[in-house]
């Protein structure tokens, strides 16, 4: 009788530590996944800004080569009247 006790007890105690395991394993798994996103959502923002700051760079210097062009032009022009 006493060792049908035993296992009962034996088998609950296994029981909760198993449904405890797995909450903290399930816990600790839905945390990597959300820092998993978190990172991407980081990576994708940044590169976002890189993007549009090399846009900008590049506009800029099409803007300025454009101006260097028509001052040399103009200058071209007035040279020759």
């Amino acid at each position: 009788m006493v060792y049908a006790i035993v296992g009962i007890a034996a088998a609950i105690v296994g029981i909760i530590l198993g449904i405890v395991f797995y909450g903290l394993k399930d816990r600790d798994a839905k945390n990597r996944i959300r820092n998993a996103e978190e990172e991407a959502t980081r990576i994708m923002n940044d590169a976002l800004r890189a993007s549009e700051s090399k846009t900008k760079e590049m506009l800029l210097e099409a803007k300025e080569e454009i101006h260097k062009s028509r001052t040399e032009y103009e200058k071209e022009v007035k040279e020759r009247r």
